[in-house]
């Protein structure tokens, strides 16, 4: 049994070592009694940057010689974690058993949210992409539901509230960072917070809340401008889609370094996804996160030309992320029919991601996946753009062509020229194909067959279905009568 150096013990052994050391690193670790004061020190609490200081190594030195006592492990190039704790055969067992007993003790009610996984990963030390396939096994055993974009605690009725509990008629708290929601703003960002029917008296039909964040606290207007095309376009959504907007909408308007950030996380995000659902190995992992890495040029280039985006963010919620110079850019900010055709195109898309669930996901590996490459953005930016061309001719009587109405900078002009010279963003032959594919089978189908695609990925069109849609359209109207 060892005992634990108390911190005169662990200062006084670190003094005591020599304050000259070899240059090269492994020279530097090889000193057995120098390793055992820096373990001591490590687990007295001392962080690594004071034992560099009282010894006067690198931190690479002294994260060396933590890993060689077997404190700490190097997943990879991001930091150290601690070692696997013993009685698990893996991380996964480990985060497995951590969630098991916090559902039995109660820390995780029934019919309370799950924290995000990035904020699981970092409480437990591990990666996303385990918490990933933890949280995936214990969805199918039925004790996590999706609801939206977020994992709920199913199960057995929660145990009996503490004298300390909350009041019922509260949220329930969250645990980590607190996204920003209806109750909560942005630190320094005003929040335009809305419900979608204010006076609604139909009590059985949901109420739609949409937040709208100026983070960049120049544009208030706008953001105005936005939340009252939101109440306008979500009623005629529902009605020309069949899809219903999900409860909680939020749009985000940043800066153009915010929404390339954003970007490279959401391509970092399908990543972890894709890391936790197929059988890489590390060599492919390695490979694919160094593609990213040279990639991270890609929102340098599209960032004009891209009006807006909607994905996952860090806190599991869907939301559109707007750079309001993009807008400038682009025209669309002095064009009110242009902006009500952005806003319902990314209304849209939450529509879509509500229904998805987790039938398919954005993919980096749609083959693996047995899907075809553009399959799903087809699909995805097809849909929308049907919708949009028929919610704008709700509104203004004809579909609106921002090729009309909006003025192009110079500078979206040169961003263009250089993604289509280097095929950096999605060509517009697939928006049109897109468009061509959706609205052929809407004409033959309806959007309630239409619809089924997104709950069965085996209905997604092949590369040859894209460039016919009356194949693709046979083959939905032919899909219930198989299923059956």
């Amino acid at each position: 049994m060892t005992t634990q150096a108390t911190p005169s013990d662990w200062r006084r052994e670190l003094e005591s070592l020599p304050r000259t050391w070899p240059k090269p690193l492994k020279d530097q670790v090889a000193d057995p009694v120098a390793r055992t004061a820096v373990r001591r020190a490590y687990e007295a609490g001392a962080p690594v940057t004071e034992i560099c200081r009282r010894t006067g190594r690198s931190p690479d030195a002294v994260r060396l010689m933590l890993s060689l006592e077997g404190v700490l492990r190097a997943p990879g190039a991001r930091g150290y974690r601690t070692r696997l704790p013993p009685g698990y055969r893996s991380w996964a067992a480990y985060v497995r058993a951590v969630v098991h007993r916090r559902l039995a003790d109660g820390t995780y009610r029934a019919e309370w949210p799950l924290p995000p996984h990035r904020t699981l990963a970092g409480e437990l030390g591990v990666g996303p992409e385990v918490v990933y396939k933890v949280v995936r096994q214990l969805r199918d055993e039925g004790r996590l539901r999706r609801e939206g974009r977020r994992l709920v605690v199913t199960g057995a009725n929660p145990p009996s509230p503490s004298p300390h509990a909350q009041p019922r008629g509260r949220s329930p708290p969250t645990t980590g960072r607190v996204p920003p929601n209806r109750h909560t703003h942005v630190r320094g960002c005003p929040a335009l917070i809305f419900p979608s029917d204010a006076l609604n008296t139909d009590h059985r039909k949901p109420v739609t809340r949409f937040a709208v964040l100026d983070e960049t606290r120049r544009h208030p207007d706008l953001a105005e401008q936005i939340s009252a095309i939101l109440h306008t376009v979500a009623p005629i959504v529902t009605e020309t889609t069949g899809l219903t907007v999900p409860p909680d909408v939020r749009f985000r308007l940043i800066t153009p370094k915010q929404w390339r950030t954003a970007f490279r996380y959401n391509a970092g995000r399908i990543l972890t996804r894709d890391i936790a659902d197929l059988e890489m190995t590390p060599k492919e992992i390695t490979q694919m996160r160094r593609v990213l890495k040279i990639g991270g040029i890609v929102p340098v280039v599209i960032w004009p030309l891209i009006a807006g985006v909607t994905m996952e963010a860090t806190d599991g919620q869907t939301e559109t992320v707007i750079a309001p110079r993009t807008l400038q850019h682009s025209g669309y900010d002095t064009s009110p029919q242009c902006l009500a055709q952005i806003v319902a195109h990314e209304l849209v898309h939450h529509a879509q991601l509500a229904a998805r669930t987790d039938a398919w996901e954005e993919t980096l590996f749609p083959d693996r996946r047995g899907r075809d490459r553009l399959a799903g953005p087809t699909v995805l930016e097809g849909h929308a753009t049907w919708a949009d061309h028929k919610i704008t001719a709700h509104l203004y009587g004809t579909p609106v062509n921002a090729a009309q109405h909006a003025k192009r900078s110079r500078r979206f002009r040169l961003h263009a020229a250089i993604a289509r010279l280097t095929r950096l963003s999605l060509p517009l032959s697939h928006y049109e194909q897109g468009f061509r594919l959706i609205a052929r089978a809407v004409d033959a189908n309806g959007t309630d067959m239409v619809n089924q695609v997104w709950t069965d990925a085996s209905l997604l069109p092949t590369t040859e279905e894209i460039t016919d849609p009356d194949t693709w359209a046979r083959r939905l109207a032919a899909a219930p009568a198989q299923q059956n």
